[in-house]
């Protein structure tokens, strides 16, 4: 079957991005939450490393902290590799050229992907402190720069290169993306939190609720910017002509070989 990729429109690309995500919907949670449960054992509420005798409480604190901060950044990085990887090739899957990671390959991708993300957030806050303004640009330049990692297989540096030219011009449409998901997410989010928080209703399990619900949810963007990124390719780079010439040459490829 050749299968030609189409450039979507506003509306089309949130559409497409909650399709992604519904379609894949018990793939992306069983990651997203498998993912959560490390964290969710060494949270700080927890207050593991603070049992009298060990060391004095605001150290044993702080150490949790970082330990917290440090495992959220790789099993962030982790997750975002497994949806990009994932939703990639479902996007692409009716085409015959369909993107297939293995799980090998998104191991390698952990900690060049952690480096990025925490390479993007230091640059995103620290042009917050400067302005919002900058912050909020140099964030949606860099805003599919895992994608480009994960699906091009490039460096970090070449990632955040192409990241920034992909997304010149259409920063405001990113922009506007990110908040209209952002309000859909949250009209889904603080309904479902009040109903797990009134039934659950022991104080210690709110934070546990509160990650159960971000293991649910917070996948919803990566799909979204998913589609961001074929859009700007296709717009762009003609990755829809590349891609519909893949397929013609595969298809008589395979017409050879069946001949033979």
């Amino acid at each position: 079957m050749i299968y030609e990729l189409k450039e979507y429109s506003f509306g089309g690309t949130i559409g497409k991005g909650f399709n992604l995500y519904f379609d894949n919907f018990l793939q992306i949670f069983l990651i997203s939450l498998l993912c959560q449960i490390p964290l969710m054992l060494i949270m700080p509420s927890n207050n593991w490393a603070a049992e009298p005798g060990r060391v004095d409480r605001a150290v044993a604190y702080l150490i949790q902290i970082g330990i917290f901060i440090l495992l959220n950044i790789i099993i962030q990085a982790f997750l975002s590799a497994c949806v990009v990887s994932l939703i990639s090739q479902k996007f692409l899957e009716d085409s015959g050229t369909v993107f297939e990671p293995k799980f090998t390959s998104i191991l390698r991708l952990i900690f060049p992907v952690a480096g990025l993300s925490l390479l993007v957030g230091l640059l995103t806050f620290l042009g917050g402190i400067a302005l919002i303004i900058p912050g909020i640009i140099i964030a949606l330049g860099y805003s599919i720069a895992v994608d480009v990692m994960v699906i091009e297989r490039e460096n970090i540096r070449n990632s955040m290169r192409r990241s920034w030219e992909l997304t010149r011009g259409a920063k405001g449409r990113i922009f506007g993306l990110l908040l209209v998901a952002g309000i859909i997410v949250a009209c889904i989010r603080l309904p479902l939190l009040y109903l797990l928080q009134t039934i659950f209703k022991k104080v210690e399990f709110q934070p546990y609720l509160e990650m159960f619900v971000s293991a649910l949810l917070e996948p919803i963007y990566a799909c979204i910017l998913v589609v961001v990124y074929f859009n700007l390719r296709i717009k762009k780079e003609g990755f829809n002509i590349e891609h519909l010439t893949k397929q013609f040459e595969l298809a008589n490829d395979y017409g050879a070989a069946v001949e033979g």
